[in-house]
């Protein structure tokens, strides 16, 4: 097992339970796995009991025991200040990855809950010193550490060289099973590439579509983020300028996630031979 911590400004560290590394060991870990959950009830009157709502996990409290060893005090405390500074909580949210013994890596966003801190007695000695790093995940969610990237719809060819007419120039491939393997529904983010007018993406599991009242040229694109906290739609032409386009979503769409399990997605466009990209991170309850 092994963890690395990159902080906001991309100073890092990678631990190892195993005496790899010799200035820092990772003698302990806790809250990897666990996260609270809080329940959505209602009660009735004269009901016994409550009926269930939903159920909301809160922020992931995690912590690190690590031990830093020197060759002499000076060392030791160097590598100390070295820990209080990429610990900072001032510099926001950092991202801490986990690797298991067979390559996987999952990774969570995380602040530090305070700065470091430094025990004394036996924590502490000429060559040693054991310190204690908490954390909190604002989104409690592990992620996979890479996207996965889905092409929704395009254009298959079926003519060829010499022609012979009458001939079929091409048909639109605008449906696709995407596998959501994790434990929890994903946000995704969606690009429409044009030419094509009007596009919309529908999960016709949930019943949910995103439709945009817009036409793209010839390399124009419009993202669409579902993300919670962070949902935007951008246009970005043909040269790479972006700007804001949330008003051209039509009012009766949803920013749709993926559910867990299979998800049936199907694109349409009032005209043009566009293609639409999908692409979303797995999201984990722990590891």
């Amino acid at each position: 097992m092994r963890l690395r911590y990159i902080n906001s400004v991309g100073k890092e560290l990678i631990l190892d339970a195993w005496p790899d590394r010799r200035h820092f060991i990772l003698q302990s870990w806790e809250g990897f796995g666990e996260v609270p959950v809080t329940l959505q009830t209602r009660k009735s009157p004269y009901q016994d009991g409550v009926s269930l709502v939903g159920q909301l996990l809160e922020p992931r409290h995690l912590s690190l025991e690590i031990v830093i060893y020197g060759t002499d005090k000076q060392e030791v405390y160097d590598r100390r200040r070295f820990i209080q500074n990429l610990f900072n909580p001032k510099l926001g949210v950092g991202r801490l990855d986990w690797t298991q013994p067979d390559g996987k890596t999952y990774s969570i966003g995380v602040i530090p809950d305070g700065s470091p801190a430094f025990p004394a007695g036996d924590a502490r000695s000429r060559v040693h010193q054991v310190a204690m790093v908490d954390l909190i995940a604002p989104d409690p969610a592990w992620t996979d550490t890479t996207d996965t990237n889905i092409l929704i719809a395009s254009v298959i060819g079926r003519f060829r060289f010499p022609l012979t007419l009458p001939t079929e120039m091409g048909v639109l491939d605008n449906e696709r099973i995407v596998i959501n393997d994790g434990d929890m529904p994903a946000p995704v983010v969606i690009t429409f590439n044009g030419p094509l007018v009007n596009p919309m993406i529908q999960n016709k599991t949930t019943g949910e579509f995103v439709r945009v009242k817009q036409t793209l040229k010839d390399n124009e694109k419009l993202l669409i983020d579902t993300s919670f906290g962070s949902k935007r739609v951008v246009f970005i032409d043909s040269e790479g300028n972006q700007k804001n386009a949330f008003g051209s979503i039509d009012l009766e769409s949803q920013f749709w996630w993926l559910n867990v399990g299979e998800n049936h997605l199907i694109y349409s466009t009032d005209s043009g031979i566009g293609t639409v990209m999908l692409r979303y991170k797995q999201r984990y309850v722990g590891v």
